[in-house]
C-alpha cells in the first residue's frame, strides 16, 4: 500500500463544489495524521468549454497545495472531449489498482458519490457513505457515520485492510484551511487506456439557475423528513409549499433516497436557516437536523411519535401521521389563499403587481417545466402573450393570476413580492368595505366579510353598467332580478333578463351586469366564495 496515502477526488465543476473537497483534504488531513500517512488530491484534466464556472487545471493544484495537500496528482487522458461520470470512474479505478492507495474520500455530491460507487465496484473494494469523522484503531480506519435518523453514530471499517477503500465524506463536517508552509508535489500522469462511453452521448451541459435555492434568505420553509415515507407523500410536501409561497428543505434520508437535491439539506452538514415560519412535517429531531434551524422564529412540527425530538424543539407541535395531514393541509391552505388574492385584488382599483412578477414567473414556468408555449395553451393565450408577461411589458389581470395559480397548483401569492404579500391579509376586508359601501349596494349579510356565504341587494341606475368592466373570481353567483331588466353578460354573451327572472353562473366566467330599463334595476344578488 503506497505509503498509507489518502487521496482525495477534487470536483472542480464550480468554485462551490471545489471548496468541498478542499473541505474533504481537511478531513483527509486529520485521517493522515493519525495514520502517519500522505495526502493525495486527484483532479482529472477535462474539457471545460462547455462550463464556464469551472476551476481551472493549475488554479485547483495550487489551492490544493496552499491548502496543504502532500501531492497533486493531476490524471491527464489521452483521448480529448467531455468525460462522463462513468469514464471519471474508469480512469480513477485504472490509477487507483497501480498505485494501491490506502483509501480515497469522495465529497458526499450526486456526481462524486455516483464515481465513488463505480470506482469501488471495478477495484471489488469496500464503500462505506456519509462520513462525518474519523478514528484510526489497531491499524484500521474507522469511518464515523450516522444512522438510525441522525440518533446513532455507528463506526464502520474494512475488512480488508491491504485492498484501497473508498468513502464518501459530508463536506461541511470539515474545514478547509490554507497553510503558510505550502511544500506539495505536482504530478501529471497521463491516462491512456480510456474507452470509449458508446452508450450515452453528450448533448448539453448548462448551469442550473440558483435563484430558487434561497434556503438561508427564505421567509418561510418546509422541512421534509424520513417519515413521509416515499416521494410521492414529498411531492405533496412540495405542493404545500407552493401554497404557502415557501422554499422545500429536508432532513438527510430524503436526499439519500434522492426525493430532493442535495442543496435542499438542512442541517449541521446542510443548510442553516432562519425563517419567520419553518413547518418540519415527519422529521424526527435529531441534533444534526435542529442544528440547522436554531435561528428560525416559529417552528410547527408534525410527527405521530408524541415523544419525538423535534417536539421539544417546536414552537407548536402536532401529534398525528403526517401523511394524513400534508393533503388536508395543504388543500385549506390553497383555497385560502386563493380566495384571499381574488378579493384582495379583484376591485375597482388597478391590480397589484411587483416590480419582478416577470423574473418570478419565468423562474415558477422553468421549474414546472413548462415552455412559454405550453403555458400558453393551458391559460388560453398566446406564446407572445406570456413573453409580454415575463418581460414585464403588460399586466396580468387578477383572473390571470389566478388560472396562473392553478396551473402551477401554487399559492397566486407567489407572484408577488414580500411587501404585496404582506398587504393581502388586510386587504380582504377593505376590498369588501369598498363593494358593499357603494349607495348602490346593499348587504343584507353583514358581519360576513369572511364568510362564504354573502347576500347582496343590488342597485343598478337606468341604462348604466354595474362595472366598468367585465368582473371575475372564485365561487358562484345567482341573480334575481327584483325590480326592472337586467343583460347580463356572460363570457362576451348577453342575456336579457326580466323581473321575476333569474340566473346561477360560476363567477370564474367573466360578468357584467347592466341596467336596461328606464327606470332603476334591483338584484338580489347570492355569492357563494369557497
Amino acid at each position: 500500500m503506497a505509503e498509507k496515502e489518502i487521496w482525495v477526488y477534487g470536483d472542480v465543476r464550480s468554485s462551490a463544489l471545489f471548496n468541498n473537497s478542499l473541505n474533504v483534504l481537511a478531513g483527509a488531513q486529520k485521517l493522515a495524521s493519525l495514520t502517519g500517512g500522505k495526502t493525495v488530491f486527484m483532479i482529472i484534466s477535462r474539457d471545460n468549454k462547455h462550463n464556464p464556472d469551472a476551476v481551472e487545471e493549475q488554479n485547483a493544484a495550487d489551492q490544493a497545495v496552499k491548502h496543504g495537500v502532500d501531492r497533486v496528482l493531476t490524471l491527464k487522458p489521452s483521448a480529448g472531449g467531455y468525460l462522463l461520470p462513468e469514464q471519471e470512474a474508469r480512469i480513477i479505478a485504472g490509477v487507483v489498482q497501480q498505485q494501491n492507495p490506502c483509501v480515497c474520500l469522495f465529497p458526499l455530491h450526486v456526481i462524486p458519490r455516483e464515481i465513488c460507487s463505480r470506482v469501488a465496484t471495478l477495484c471489488h473494494g469496500g464503500m462505506i457513505a456519509d462520513c462525518m469523522d474519523f478514528k484510526y484503531d489497531a491499524g484500521e480506519i474507522i469511518a464515523v457515520c450516522p444512522s438510525h435518523g441522525g440518533e446513532v453514530m455507528a463506526q464502520l471499517g474494512f475488512s480488508d485492510a491491504t485492498i484501497t477503500g473508498f468513502i464518501t465524506v459530508q463536506p461541511n463536517a470539515f474545514v478547509r484551511k490554507e497553510t503558510t508552509s505550502a511544500q506539495g508535489e505536482l504530478e501529471t500522469l497521463t491516462v491512456t487506456s480510456l474507452a470509449p462511453c458508446d452508450e450515452i452521448s453528450f448533448l448539453s451541459c448548462d448551469k442550473e439557475s440558483r435563484s430558487e435555492k434561497n434556503l438561508e434568505t427564505a421567509r418561510k420553509i418546509v422541512v421534509g423528513g424520513a417519515g413521509l415515507g416515499n416521494i410521492e407523500n414529498f411531492t405533496t410536501l412540495r405542493k404545500l409549499s407552493a401554497a404557502l409561497g415557501a422554499e422545500t428543505g429536508a432532513t438527510r434520508p430524503p436526499v439519500l433516497w434522492h426525493w430532493i437535491d442535495e442543496e435542499r439539506l438542512i442541517g449541521q452538514t446542510g443548510k442553516t436557516v432562519s425563517p419567520e415560519l419553518l413547518i418540519s412535517l415527519g422529521t424526527s429531531g435529531a441534533v444534526q437536523y435542529t442544528a440547522g434551524i436554531t435561528g428560525a422564529k416559529t417552528v410547527v412540527a408534525v410527527n405521530k411519535d408524541p415523544n419525538a425530538p423535534i417536539f421539544q424543539f417546536a414552537d407548536m407541535g402536532i401529534v398525528g401521521d403526517v401523511n394524513l395531514f400534508l393533503p388536508v393541509f395543504t388543500e385549506k391552505i390553497k383555497q385560502i389563499s386563493l380566495r384571499s388574492l381574488a378579493d384582495a385584488l379583484d376591485t375597482d382599483g388597478p391590480s397589484a403587481r411587483g416590480d419582478d412578477f416577470g423574473s418570478r414567473l419565468i423562474r415558477i414556468r422553468r421549474a414546472h417545466g413548462l415552455t412559454r408555449e405550453v403555458l400558453a395553451q393551458s391559460v388560453g393565450r398566446t406564446p407572445e402573450f406570456i413573453k409580454e408577461l415575463e418581460n414585464n411589458q403588460t399586466t396580468a389581470s387578477v383572473g390571470l393570476l389566478i388560472t396562473l395559480a392553478e396551473v402551477f397548483d401554487i399559492d397566486a401569492g407567489t407572484f408577488l413580492n414580500a411587501e404585496e404579500q404582506s398587504k393581502l391579509a388586510g386587504e380582504r376586508a377593505q376590498a369588501y368595505t369598498r363593494r358593499t359601501a357603494n349607495y348602490h349596494y346593499q348587504s343584507l349579510t353583514p358581519g360576513a366579510e369572511n364568510e362564504h356565504l354573502r347576500v347582496f341587494m343590488i342597485t343598478i341606475e337606468s341604462r348604466q353598467k354595474h362595472k366598468p368592466v367585465d368582473y371575475r373570481h372564485e365561487g358562484e353567483e345567482f341573480v334575481y332580478v327584483m325590480d326592472g331588466q337586467l343583460g347580463l353578460t356572460l363570457d362576451g354573451k348577453l342575456y336579457t333578463l326580466m323581473k321575476g327572472e333569474y340566473m346561477k353562473y360560476n363567477s370564474q366566467t367573466p360578468h357584467q351586469l347592466k341596467s336596461l330599463s328606464d327606470e332603476k334595476t334591483r338584484c338580489l344578488v347570492t355569492l357563494y366564495t369557497p
